[in-house]
């Protein structure tokens, strides 16, 4: 329901917008402001994403879970997304998805209000696991298992 009020909603505050802005400003203005704004914009996200996935494969090149850059690198994504549609109040969340203490408080509030925690082993030894979770588990916090393949012909005879 959220995502099929923010459908109808954002495009009538978009044209409300657009109408307020262009009698103030002009028509012409206004059209050469989203332009240039989605121009800036794409620039900034292309700057942004290839220093993102620099740093990302750096990180992944030391051995560890690149979390941080993902987040960073689907901000980036969400934002170009923002800038390239028409409209200010798009660019306005668009470009401040770019700008890192957003997504730092974006990424805290997101990982303090999910129900899941990424295992990471950065040289396949199960004792040198790293826990990524916002329920405050310890790095090295590590539950081990048995497992037993059962062959198909087992299943079968049990039903």
């Amino acid at each position: 329901m959220p995502f099929f009020l923010i459908f109808i909603l954002l495009p009538i505050a978009e044209i409300y917008t657009f109408i307020g802005v262009g009698k103030e400003i002009g028509v012409s203005q206004t059209l050469l402001f989203c332009l240039v704004t989605a121009l800036i914009g794409g620039f900034l996200v292309r700057k942004q994403g290839v220093e993102t996935l620099m740093s990302g494969h750096k990180a992944l090149s030391a051995g560890e879970f690149p979390l941080e850059h993902l987040f960073t690198g689907f901000c980036i994504v969400i934002s170009g997304a923002l800038l390239v549609t028409p409209g200010f109040l798009t660019d306005i969340f668009g470009f401040s998805l770019l700008i890192e203490p957003v997504r730092k408080f974006l990424q805290t509030k997101i990982m303090n209000s999910s129900k899941f925690s990424i295992h990471t082993m950065s040289d396949g030894n199960p004792q040198s696991a790293r826990t990524h979770s916002p329920y405050g588990a310890q790095d090295g916090d590590i539950i081990e298992g048995d497992y037993e393949e059962i062959p198909d012909e087992k299943i079968d005879n049990k039903k």
